[in-house]
């Protein structure tokens, strides 16, 4: 028996409990841990090569795996000299999967300083770590995400270690002239830069914001460690993109999941309950792990205590698989959320009742509100809400609704008929075929503005509705001079130019940027230089946050 083995079954015989340690890090103070997430489902864990292969030294760095339920992954065997601690979860096969319990887990079982959130089956250069270590020697007060280049060629799989030159080249669905489009010439960076990719913290500042967040709606397929990495922005910490750096991703079954179950998302896969953080300044979670909790109140104690903590015994029952078509139902029927907003409104439940303030209030520090409204449920806040702001702002946000809803038509009519006339040319041979695939993505992207043109809706209610309270009283966007609404929806800054010429909102400039300018507008200097305090929408800032970021221009930001 080897060395390797003699540990494992040293570990199996001592386990106790569904929590099970096969194996435990040795390493004493790693800078970096890599924590690795499975939930029976990995057919390859070929990252484990390219970390075998980094310029750092060995000891720099640990790697943390976790499986969700009791499987000892056979794919695994060939790279276990590579993973340093090995923890089976338990979970029963009932249970559908939370990817934040297996966050959480690794925040647990972690040494390093910085923790690594990273896919099990991506590529890596041999100066990954080195890389990290850099960063957050530059600047310990960053979040840090790190793009992949993704390859959708059929013949890499099963995995046959192509080269990087490979996989940047022909198949490569981001390269663009060495960097990502998300980097590089990023027009939507939220959805553009893949957020699941690699995502770096300081464990200290992950524990100090309550890890990652066990609420149902990130049960399953959405969400991932960009969550944290929204509350910690609201933490004081930067999130920052490596400019240089990437990891490297190639086609295999399933890779977008198959048959999941999805939280609410935008249309595209992102969490709605992590981006509603960014716009309402949360910190906390509204689920957080018991071990998480006992690792920020009570630092210290015995690694077996943390271990105990670390699954909740109700999570078997509230996971289990019989319960998600109830789940998908209630998330369609109810305000499940401790927090959402409402017409400009943001609604906290205390309880069993439903408090209401102005969302331009949230962030500002005061003893009071200047408006309180209270309901018994989320339809009787939203009633008075509705009586609160009166006749004349419901027929302007009425109005504006309809203005987004014919340029969204309008948008996605020219989208479709320019694909259509693509597809019809380039594939006369298979027409039944064509017209299929056009008729399903059609449908897919007919979805996709539906929900993106509720976003924007509300974004446009809140802007209106808090505007319209500042136009009373000033002072609540705490800057006396002048306002600016920067927008990249053209309908949007006719539309609220025109509500400020006849007295509905008070005055203030209104500046479109496209999409395709926003970068180049955040890294101009131009904006520097004016007093104007900019004022913003939700929805605008979630999709551009990360470049503002990068200038602090988010600081300059009323967000509404």
């Amino acid at each position: 028996m080897t060395a390797e083995s003699a540990v494992l079954e040293s570990s199996r015989a001592s386990a106790a409990g569904p929590l099970r340690v096969l194996k435990r890090s040795q390493r004493r103070q790693p800078t970096v841990s890599f924590i690795l997430l499975d939930w029976s489902v990995r057919e390859s864990f070929h990252f484990l090569h390219y970390l075998s292969r980094q310029s750092v030294h060995r000891d720099s760095f640990e790697v943390v795996l976790i499986e969700y339920y009791s499987r000892e992954s056979p794919a695994l065997a060939r790279y276990l000299s590579e993973v340093d601690t090995w923890v089976l979860l338990g979970m029963p096969a009932s249970c559908y999967y939370h990817k934040h319990l297996m966050y959480n887990a690794g925040i647990a079982m972690a040494k390093g300083d910085i923790l690594v959130f990273c896919d099990s089956d991506a590529m890596a250069r041999e100066t990954l770590v080195g890389a990290i270590i850099d960063a957050f020697e530059a600047d310990p007060q960053i979040v840090l995400h790190l793009d992949q280049f993704r390859n959708n060629r059929r013949d890499f799989y099963p995995f046959n270690f192509p080269s990087f030159a490979d996989v940047l080249g022909p198949g490569c669905i981001n390269n663009v002239g060495g960097r990502t489009k998300g980097i590089g010439l990023p027009e939507d960076p939220l959805h553009e830069c893949n957020y699941g990719a690699c995502m770096c913290a300081r464990r200290e500042d992950l524990i100090a914001i309550g890890g990652a967040d066990e609420h149902l709606d990130y049960l399953g397929h959405i969400c991932g460690p960009y969550e944290m990495t929204f509350r910690l922005a609201n933490f004081d910490r930067r999130e920052h993109w490596h400019q240089t750096e990437f990891l490297y991703h190639t086609w295999h079954p399933g890779q977008a999941g198959t048959n999941n179950y999805l939280g609410p998302h935008d249309g595209r896969h992102m969490s709605t309950t992590a981006l509603e953080a960014l716009v309402t300044g949360r910190v906390t979670p509204y689920v957080e792990n018991r071990a998480i909790q006992l690792l920020r109140e009570h630092p210290g104690l015995p690694d077996t205590d943390y271990e105990r903590a670390l699954i909740a015994p109700d999570r078997a029952a509230r996971w289990a698989l019989d319960q998600l078509p109830r789940l998908a139902a209630a998330r369609t029927t109810a305000a499940d959320r401790p927090t959402f907003d409402y017409r400009g409104f943001r609604v906290t439940r205390q309880g069993d009742r439903y408090a209401a303030h102005l969302a331009i209030e949230d962030r500002r520090p005061q003893t009071a509100y200047s408006v309180v409204l209270d309901g018994g449920d989320a339809a009787e806040i939203r009633q008075r809400i509705d009586g609160f702001i009166g006749t004349l702002p419901r027929a302007a946000i009425g109005v504006g609704s309809v203005v987004l809803g014919v340029e969204q038509l309008t948008r996605a009519a020219s989208i479709t008929a320019i694909r259509f006339a693509t597809r019809m040319r380039s594939l006369p041979a298979r027409l039944v075929g064509a017209c299929v695939s056009f008729a399903r993505r059609t449908i897919d992207r007919v979805r996709r503005f539906r929900m993106e043109r509720a976003r924007m809706s509300g974004s446009l209610a809140s802007v209106i509705v808090n505007l319209r309270a500042v136009r009373r009283r000033p002072e609540l966007v705490g800057h006396t001079g002048p306002l600016l609404l920067v927008t990249d929806r053209r309908a949007v800054a006719l539309y609220v130019k025109s509500l400020s010429r006849v007295g509905i909102l008070p005055r203030l400039d209104v500046l479109f940027v496209a999409a395709r300018d926003i970068h180049r507008w955040s890294l101009e200097t131009s904006w520097r230089a004016t007093t104007s305090r900019f004022i913003v929408g939700g929805d605008f800032y979630r999709r551009y946050h990360a470049l503002f970021a990068t200038t602090d221009l988010n600081r300059r930001m009323t967000v509404l």
